[in-house]
């Protein structure tokens, strides 16, 4: 015969385990995870990351370019990152991750809250076409027509896209690396 404080104690760890098993979902694409990292060699084979639920996933240093150098290189072993899921876990080894997608999606978040709460955010101009500006802003790239650029000369614009082919401008314009407010 079976106390009541033992059926009690019995029924709180099944509890604790359904709850346990609910955080094991497995890795789906796009889905944006919190990973400590296990491995760190940024510059050749990217980062390992233990990704909770007994998973491991990998972040190519092709989806690294988002964060500066000064940032890779202070990244090491134990510390806690943000990376997108490109492709779940196989039987052949562990999920491919990025970083640049995860910022990416964190930034269009950013970017929602401010224009929901009516904000001005800043942006740096990483180029020019032949239409307006390419914008960089809380990792996310777009686009601002020239008629919306009030403090950037669209002589300049205008021959810096021509430069280039009508593609992103040189890097000799003096506008190229500017921030603007938004």
């Amino acid at each position: 015969m079976t106390s009541q404080h033992e059926e009690d104690s019995s029924i709180q760890d099944m509890g604790e385990l359904l709850d346990s098993v609910e955080d094991m979902k497995p890795l789906r694409r796009g889905d944006v995870v919190e990973g400590i990292v296990m491995r760190a060699d940024p510059g050749a084979e990217g980062l390992l990351l233990n990704v909770g639920h007994k998973a491991e996933g990998h972040v190519p240093s092709n989806e690294m370019k988002s964060m500066s150098e000064d940032d890779l290189a202070q990244l090491g072993v134990g510390d806690t990152v943000l990376a997108m899921v490109i492709r779940g876990e196989t039987d052949e080894g562990s999920a491919i991750l990025s970083f640049d997608r995860a910022a990416g999606e964190v930034g269009w978040t950013t970017l929602q809250d401010a224009l929901d709460a009516n904000e001005r955010v800043e942006g740096k101009i990483i180029g020019f076409n032949r239409g307006g500006a390419i914008v960089m802003t809380e990792s996310v790239q777009g686009f601002v027509p020239m008629s919306q650029l009030a403090t950037v000369s669209r002589d300049r614009a205008r021959v810096a896209a021509q430069g280039s082919g009508g593609e992103d401008a040189p890097e000799e314009s003096p506008d190229i690396g500017r921030t603007i407010e938004l």
